[in-house]
């Protein structure tokens, strides 16, 4: 069974052949760019700091906060290492299953070498009978050479066949476990990144919370000293 498979590239997330057959592969990098802006962006508006606009005592509102573009972006980072990481688990269980399929193919070959092995020895068997048939009925004996000629080319065809399907199983299953050990290398990194993106996130969250806070107090200290202004000036008067 012709099986080739090429070595994946260094960058690019290999194709795996399925148990049913069927290719299946990445979309398009312009694909799965639009696909990650848009979830990106829905994140971004369902993950975005509202923050409240308290009224004072004064007639006065305060500002708004102001959203933090560099917590979004690591949000957004975020998301994009969770989706590469889904991706990756999908392909090594490809992978996986690709592994599983190219072991049962070499078994099955084996099994086949095995069937053709007594195929030959029954050949054998027949030729040895035809042989003693066609010795008792007084046939020439180059008419028995040709045949046996012709059942060893046979044998010897029918062997380098097997041999030449068995090496590309091999070859399809050490390809595939390479690339299984490459995923979970390349997942293992990824984790470890996410890991990092998501303490980056908490420090940003102190940050903002604690530039909000600051703020709010800022303009605290704006109406009080209005309001210290005002009395003082309604007692002079």
């Amino acid at each position: 069974m012709n099986s080739p498979a090429a070595a994946p590239e260094p960058d690019v997330l290999p194709s795996v052949q399925p148990v049913g057959g069927v290719p299946m592969s990445y979309p398009p990098p312009e694909e799965e760019f639009a696909l990650q802006h848009e979830q990106n962006t829905e994140i971004g508006k369902d993950r975005s700091i509202k923050p409240s606009t308290p009224s004072n005592n004064f007639g006065k509102s305060a500002t708004d906060v102001g959203k933090p573009v560099e917590k979004h972006a690591t949000k957004n980072r975020h998301q994009q290492l969770l989706d590469k990481i889904n991706r990756l688990e999908v392909a090594l269980l490809l992978a996986q299953n690709q592994n599983a399929t190219n072991e049962r193919l070499v078994t099955q070959h084996a099994q086949r070498a095995l069937c053709a092995e007594k195929d030959v020895l029954q050949m054998k068997r027949e030729t040895l009978t035809r042989t003693s048939e066609l010795k008792g009925q007084g046939v020439h004996r180059q008419r028995l050479e040709k045949e046996t000629k012709r059942l060893q080319a046979a044998l010897k065809k029918d062997k380098s066949t097997r041999e030449t399907e068995m090496r590309q199983c091999q070859i399809a299953l050490d390809q595939t476990e390479r690339r299984a050990r490459h995923l979970e290398k390349e997942n293992a990194q990824l984790r470890a990144a996410l890991q990092k993106q998501g303490e980056l996130l908490q420090v940003l969250d102190r940050q903002v919370e604690h530039a909000q806070a600051m703020q709010l107090l800022s303009i605290m200290e704006e109406d009080f000293d209005s309001l210290v202004a005002d009395l003082r000036r309604s007692g002079r008067e």
